[in-house]
């Protein structure tokens, strides 16, 4: 059975575009990426004295089942 997933991912440590890069990298070994979103910047909430987040979502699909899928990421 196939599952569809939708990850929220984000860094605020350098180097950031290559950390969601390798973020992205590493799902497409547990399935198939099927959408992934623009890279955008976003300001830390809670504790502001942080560097600005890096972010995107990434939609893919795998075989892993929930309880599989939350141990892999």
């Amino acid at each position: 059975m196939a599952y569809n997933y939708v990850l929220s991912l984000g860094s605020n440590i350098e180097p950031r575009l290559r950390y969601l890069q390798q973020a992205v990298g590493l799902l497409s070994r547990t399935g198939n990426i099927l959408q992934k979103s623009s890279v955008y910047e976003t300001q830390p909430w809670g504790d502001k004295e942080q560097e600005i987040f890096y972010n995107c979502a990434v939609e893919f699909e795998t075989e892993l089942a929930p309880q599989e899928m939350l141990g892999r990421i």
